[in-house]
């Protein structure tokens, strides 16, 4: 059930020359270095290891979990994932708009505490059914986790190291999983399989005060100005015009309602036109047959 399973890293990289491209342990000790000294990017990167890490060893279990405790036959594996699917697509839509009001501090703390909740509803649930509901609700904080930890890596990694950036944030969560998998079997070896099970979701609920703790507090509009940096650093800054202060009390007339009430009216003016031109000029033709000689005997 890969929640939260990674396909796969869309990240745009700077066009480099040919030698630092060869030199790859060189460009990894650079963004290591880079994360190191960004608690921004120092942050997600070990509580999110923390989570998947977690994680995969859920992922592990998956089987086991179905066919033991919750008497289920190993194909229902798929009604879990396919609910997983359901609250991934439906956790992809609020994601952005999430990140953007919110800072990456607050999102990745919510969503990894709402992900280990979830975690113990599925593997407590009494039914299948009930556990294809866990699913779905883990599915939903999964996909604004992942996609959260993508574009905060777009917007605070510069150009010139956001290839390693991404490239060390996917190493991570690699080794996540197979640390995850490994651990999995020795854990459930050592105290049983629901036991395994409740302490490794609470282990994921782990990584929420770990983001808190390591991420910085942003300041009041940092999300706000984390966009226009990133905007900046891909497009250069824009100019800025100075506007003359309004006087105290003035209001904007420029605003959204009334430009759009100015656009309505273009638009029902440029129809009306339209439709009346054309029998302005027919009824000027018929006023000029009706004047001609012998007009009316032929009407």
């Amino acid at each position: 059930m890969s929640l939260i399973a990674r396909v796969g890293h869309h990240l745009t990289t700077p066009k480099a020359t040919a030698r630092n491209e060869r030199n790859t342990p060189a460009g990894l000790r650079a963004g290591l270095a880079h994360i190191a000294r960004s608690p921004l990017l120092r942050g997600p990167l070990i509580s999110n290891g923390v989570f998947l890490t977690a994680n995969a060893a859920l992922t592990a279990l998956l089987v086991p979990f179905v066919t033991g405790p919750l008497s289920a036959p190993g194909a229902s594996v798929g009604y879990l994932i396919s609910g997983l699917g359901v609250g991934f697509v439906v956790g992809s839509v609020a994601s952005r708009s999430l990140l953007d009001r919110y800072g990456i501090r607050q999102v990745l703390s919510a969503t990894q505490l709402a992900s280990g909740i979830a975690y113990f509803a599925l593997f407590n649930a009494p039914s299948l059914a009930a556990a294809v509901a866990a699913a779905v609700l883990i599915g939903l904080p999964g996909s604004i986790l992942l996609i959260s930890v993508e574009t905060h890596i777009q917007r605070t990694a510069p150009p010139g190291m956001l290839g390693r950036v991404g490239a060390l944030f996917f190493a991570m969560d690699s080794l996540a999983a197979i640390v995850g998998a490994l651990t999995a079997p020795i854990l459930v070896a050592i105290v049983g399989l629901t036991a395994a099970l409740n302490a490794i979701s609470a282990a994921a609920l782990l990584a929420a005060p770990l983001t808190w703790a390591l991420s910085p507090r942003p300041p009041p509009g940092a999300a706000c100005r984390e966009r226009r940096g990133a905007w900046q650093l891909t497009h250069g800054a824009k100019p800025r015009v100075r506007r003359r202060a309004r006087p105290a009390g003035s209001r904007r007339r420029d605003t959204a309602w009334v430009r759009l009430l100015h656009r309505c009216v273009v638009i029902v003016g440029r129809s009306s036109a339209r439709v009346v031109r054309p029998a302005l000029q027919c009824e000027d033709s018929l006023r000029r047959f009706c004047r001609l000689p012998g007009a009316s005997s032929n009407l």
